[in-house]
């Protein structure tokens, strides 16, 4: 099957409804729907991720055919590697700031946050593996190096990245790998034919991988080091490990006789390597990943043609209807036109009692998690860090138990304060569906769950067959991978790693002749730090959803002026000629007919060609 044959049909598909999605207001959707097609075909993103020293960054030289990430004896990849295809072999590191690179995805130009450097090629690897300059200037404030180089398996749109590896030291590795998973089409988890999986990469696995819901498989890495018996055992007790979490396609490799046989061109190389079966997967999750993703999309276009169709019915049962029932319709209708006239000059303006009500409703919300965060830092500055100041371990280890504790905390803080956010931004969706119900005699709306993301892509709230808000999120996640999407905003974790790695780097030089007051003079002003940045990062995340919010209301007005003037018409037809009136039944007969059509076409492609998606 050709490769491009289910992008192709869902784009034919598409240019057969672009007629009839103009008349019906959904031509810029539909076409939003056709550039991420695009976008799907052009990128996909494949992840290496796992535990340090696993052979991530051996296995991705591997597969370039040469060495663009650095590997060590000791933790090499420090930041997160994009290699791209391109002509000519250029290569870029962004840096900065990295706990407030979240505000890239509140629509706050990131550029000038993280900054953008073009490296010589031969300087990659001191980015890439954090070192330090001849002069003593640190490198280790490089968040991402991006590199282009004209490698075959590239060509098609794959995009490979190399992280840092997980369960270091350095708390800051795991979040790099953490932010940039769930941005990625598919991941690659790699393994150790050494020892068996550990409970850490395990949970990993579970919590970090498979939670993603992308195309996932596992590579168990130094697989020469085995017998054929020995490997075949490994992998069935990596597959029982694995089991009750999601069964994986696990495919065995040996990183160092690929990159042998890439240098000496010696069959004997290839065939250990198993190079030939670790691409075939890798491939294979590509084509599924895509397969998946416009699934999505095809879903997508259904909704549309469903909505269409509907609109079509009802004009019909309207042209059919007798003369008294055409006056009771077209009283109806003016009555409808009435209210949405209402509607729009309600929600178009900013004093009227509903918008008064919404910003009520957000303020409480904005305080009541406020309200909690200031509550919990003041525990946790207090009565929780006098108990971990008091505690016997607090200076073991040059306070390392103690910092470790302080950590899991803030973090647990971050994570309660994300959830009380969520909580809040659903609360909001739920009020304002209850208000705008009444506000419309008690008509359904929907306010998607995704509202509470930072993009607004597409809306369709007002008057969808479903009532449904639908932001843009669901584009937004199938899009390609560029710059724009592969440097999110980090959120809570990216401050709580930032704030980690500097108290550390102060308690590691210091609190060897430090005592718990000189504990306390160090620790409290960085926790403080971290409560002012989490604080921040509140205000900011409840600003970007007012202002998505108030654009979701805009787009509201502007749609309810559509479905006024498509009343408008229907008006008009209800009062012309039964000539005219069965000519009109006769269009949209015809129009229903190719509607119902276009949508067993679409329900075949359940099944076919998307019947192979695992």
């Amino acid at each position: 099957m050709n490769k491009r044959e289910d992008s192709d049909k869902l784009r034919t598909l598409l240019k057969q409804l672009s007629g009839v999605a103009e008349e019906y207001g959904k031509k810029d959707t539909l076409e939003k729907v056709g550039n991420a097609i695009t976008q799907i075909e052009e990128t996909t993103s494949v992840l290496f991720c796992g535990e340090f020293k696993r052979g991530k960054s051996s296995i991705v030289n591997a597969i370039i055919g040469e060495k663009v990430c650095p590997t060590d004896v000791g933790i090499a990849t420090s930041v997160v590697t994009l290699i791209r295809y391109g002509n000519e072999r250029k290569a870029f590191r962004y840096h900065g700031n990295l706990s407030s690179m979240f505000l890239k995805e509140s629509g706050i130009e990131w550029e000038r946050i993280v900054e953008k450097d073009e490296i010589r090629w031969e300087e990659v690897e001191e980015y890439v593996m954090g070192k330090e300059d001849g002069e003593g200037e640190e490198k280790d404030d490089t968040i991402l190096v991006e590199l282009f180089c004209p490698v075959p398996f590239l060509q098609g749109g794959i995009t490979v990245i190399d992280t840092p590896g997980i369960g270091g030291l350095d708390p800051r590795h795991a979040i790099l790998t953490q932010m940039v998973l769930p941005r990625a089409d598919v991941i690659v988890f790699v393994v150790d034919s050494g020892e068996p999986l550990t409970q850490s990469e395990k949970k990993f696995y579970k919590d970090k991988v498979v939670s993603c819901g992308k195309k996932n498989l596992v590579l168990v890495n130094k697989s020469d080091m085995l017998s054929v018996d020995q490997l075949k055992t490994h992998i069935h007790e990596i597959e029982l490990s694995l089991a009750d979490i999601q069964p994986a396609e696990i495919v065995p490799v040996s990183a160092i006789n690929w990159n042998n046989y890439i240098r000496y061109k010696k069959e004997e190389f290839r065939a250990v390597s198993n190079n030939d079966k670790v691409l075939a997967a890798i491939t294979s999750s590509v084509e599924a990943s895509k397969k998946e993703r416009l699934k999505v999309l095809r879903d997508m276009i259904m909704v549309e043609v469903e909505d269409i169709s509907a609109a079509v019915t009802t004009e019909v049962e309207q042209l059919r209807s007798d003369e008294k029932q055409k006056g009771q319709a077209i009283v109806k209708l003016q009555q409808q036109q009435s209210d949405l006239l209402q509607f729009r000059t309600e929600i178009k303006d900013p004093t009227s009692e509903i918008r008064l009500q919404i910003n009520a409703i957000f303020e409480n919300a904005r305080n009541s998690v406020g309200g909690k965060l200031a509550h919990e830092g003041t525990i946790l500055t207090t009565t929780e860090f006098d108990a971990l100041l008091e505690d016997k371990k607090a200076l073991e280890d040059n306070g390392r138990w103690l910092v470790a504790q302080l950590n899991d905390r803030i973090e647990n803080l971050s994570r309660g304060i994300e959830r009380e956010m969520n909580h809040a931004f659903e609360e909001i969706s739920k009020r304002m569906e209850a208000e705008i119900g009444g506000l419309m005699n008690g008509e359904a709306f929907v306010l998607s769950d995704n509202l509470r993301g930072n993009n607004i892509v597409n809306s369709q709230l007002a008057f969808s067959i479903a009532g449904k808000v639908m932001t843009g999120s669901i584009i937004g996640s199938i899009a390609a991978v560029g710059m724009e999407v592969l440097i999110p905003g980090i959120g809570w974790l990216a401050g709580v790693a930032t704030a980690a790695a500097l108290i550390w780097k102060q308690v590691s030089r210091e609190v060897q002749q430090q005592k718990k007051a000189a504990l306390r003079q160090q620790l409290l002003p960085k926790i403080n730090l971290v409560l002012t940045d989490m604080r921040n990062q509140v205000n900011t995340r409840f600003a970007v959803f007012n202002q998505n919010l108030l654009q979701v209301l805009q787009t509201m007005a502007s749609e309810t002026q559509q479905k006024l003037n498509n009343l408008q018409v229907s008006i008009t037809n209800s009062r012309t000629s039964q000539q005219a009136g069965n000519n009109r039944i006769v269009i949209l007969e015809q129009r229903k007919k190719f509607l119902d059509n276009l949508s067993t076409q679409m329900k075949l492609l359940y099944t076919k060609p998307f019947v192979n998606v695992k």
